[in-house]
């Protein structure tokens, strides 16, 4: 009896070894997801770090510019009085190039009432002296002379030259049309230099508005 036992034992165990394991048995199932592994660093890529948050500014210029800019309509202003420069052009150039470079949109509404600054500065410079000139009986020859008296002041004296030139140039020209009476020359020139002493001031003012104008948008926009 005891033989037969171990035997029968024998066989059971080898028919339990010779048993195929089930389909994944004896082994650990592992997650279709793990979470990261702390010790492995942030992720890099797009997808592990999420969306990338742009930023809405990312066409606007730099601080720096915004200076340079402000630094040239400062120089567009003193080029009003220095007719070395060309005062409210550079004014009108640097608002475009901001409302260009920093995004356009609502800039450009900044820039229009820039531009008709600007615009206004300019025609009062030359508008009023040649109605002085015409309320006081001067034809346009005498304007002519004038802004050819002004051109060549501009080159023989420097910075005044302009001014000394035209001035000169309108009196001259008027000393000829009343035929010597140079006190009647002289009242023509005065009001044509105080006509352009008022269309300077107004230009100098237009300046500064339109670099206010810019500021404010700056801020704003």
């Amino acid at each position: 009896g005891g033989a037969a036992g171990v035997a029968r034992l024998g066989s059971w165990r080898r028919a339990a070894g010779a048993r195929p394991l089930a389909a994944g048995a004896g082994t650990r199932a592992r997650p279709a997801w793990q979470p990261p592994d702390p010790q492995a660093g942030a992720p890099t890529d797009s997808v592990a770090a999420g969306p990338v948050v742009r930023s809405a500014w990312r066409w606007a210029i730099s601080f720096e510019m915004h200076l340079l800019v402000g630094l040239v309509l400062a120089v567009g202003i003193v080029g009003t009085v220095l007719p070395v420069l060309p005062g409210l052009i550079l004014v009108l150039a640097a608002g475009l190039w901001w409302t260009i470079a920093d995004g356009g949109g609502a800039r450009w509404a900044v820039f229009a009432v820039m531009a008709a600054l600007v615009v206004l500065g300019m025609v009062a410079k030359y508008v009023l002296p040649a109605r002085a000139t015409a309320n006081r009986g001067a034809p346009w020859t005498t304007l002519l002379v004038g802004v050819i008296g002004a051109i060549a002041g501009f080159f023989l004296i420097p910075v005044v030259g302009l001014v000394v030139g035209g001035v000169l140039g309108i009196y001259l020209a008027e000393v000829v049309r009343l035929k010597g009476d140079w006190r009647a020359a002289w009242g023509s020139t005065w009001a044509a230099l105080l006509a352009f002493g008022i269309g300077l001031l107004i230009e100098i003012v237009a300046g500064v508005a339109a670099a206010l104008a810019w500021l404010a948008g700056a801020l704003v926009f």
